[in-house]
């Protein structure tokens, strides 16, 4: 069984302005061990995904109006409340996309992992104390004893960033969730923080899911690849079959937007057009009025057709 998986999920928000339908119908699963990167343009409900899957939607507006979630062969979804809580932090971690908005600036960095620590470890605050000095050495945080009794306005992006996937680690989750986190820092700590997430993943064995609008990053670290359109999946499979035979072509005008280092190029591809209106879906698929290869045909909604094994793509017209 997978260690997570996720079926036919759709998560809908109640707005002023109508009914967003930021998730429809997305199926996907992680194995232990396994790192799946959830790719696509802002706003095609990447983030809301992960959070779904915590149940972290606010309700209202928002709420799950479909689908299963499987973690070790349990439903989320079914769970109550409190049930729920005890898995937070402590089955499933996620680390935020900005850690100073995520992080309590009215409490030391080390006081934020020892919180979680004692709620879901039973330890003594003695015991928290030095476990949580433990995981700031465990990310790599120089100084780790003076560092957490610091508070995080003291402390640069990467290292904020280490405090975070440090307190999502503390309790040794079977399950990560990275939604963007090296969204704010520079390209140096990106590349620290990829490697160290890869390392911790490894020695862990544990499942992760890092979600990304940046495909210049997902092969060194994905082992699966589910990229995300409109509220929908648009194409999932093996990272080298995403890289190597797109078969989606909004795949394919993602992968050639990517800037390439080692040829001439005067312009990047440019996708035509814009992501649709979430408040009132095209008929058929979404990406229509963005493809070359449209026909009438692609007025009906597209299911997802299989394109070799473990690779599947939402379109009638995949790409040779």
């Amino acid at each position: 069984m997978p260690l997570l998986e996720v079926k036919n999920l759709s998560v809908r928000f109640n707005t002023d302005d109508g009914v967003v339908h930021a998730v429809d119908d997305v199926s996907f699963s992680v194995n232990k061990g396994e790192t799946l990167c959830i790719v696509g343009e802002s706003g095609c409900g990447k983030s809301v995904t992960a959070l779904a899957i915590l149940r972290l939607i606010q309700s209202p507006p928002g709420e799950i109006t479909n689908g299963q979630i499987f973690f070790n062969n349990k439903d989320l979804l079914a769970l109550s409340e409190s049930e729920m809580q005890k898995m937070r932090g402590n089955d499933i971690a996620m680390v935020f996309q900005d850690p100073m908005t995520s992080l309590n600036p009215v409490f030391t960095c080390g006081y934020q992992i020892e919180e979680a620590l004692l709620l879901h470890r039973n330890l003594s605050k003695r015991e928290a104390r030095e476990q949580a000095v433990e995981m700031l050495r465990l990310v790599k945080i120089p100084d780790p004893h003076k560092r957490a009794g610091e508070y995080p306005h003291q402390l640069s992006g990467g290292m904020r960033q280490r405090v975070m996937i440090a307190m999502a680690l503390s309790c040794d989750p079977a399950l990560l969730i990275a939604d963007e986190p090296t969204t704010a820092l520079d390209v140096t700590i990106q590349a620290q923080i990829f490697e160290l997430l890869h390392e911790l993943k490894q020695t862990r064995d544990m499942g992760m899911i890092f979600i990304t609008h940046d495909l210049g990053i997902v092969a060194e670290l994905a082992d699966s690849v589910a990229v995300f359109y409109a509220g929908k999946v648009a194409e999932r499979g093996k990272t080298r079959d995403i890289y190597e035979d797109p078969k989606h072509p909004y795949t394919v005008g993602l992968l050639h937007a990517v800037p390439l280092l080692d040829e001439t190029q005067e312009r990047l591809h440019v996708i035509p057009g814009n992501l649709p209106d979430p408040t009132c879906y095209p008929v058929g698929c979404r990406f229509y009025d963005r493809c070359e290869r449209k026909t009438e045909k692609c007025l009906a909604q597209p299911l997802e057709f299989p394109a070799g094994p473990g690779h599947m793509a939402a379109c009638f017209h995949m790409v040779p």
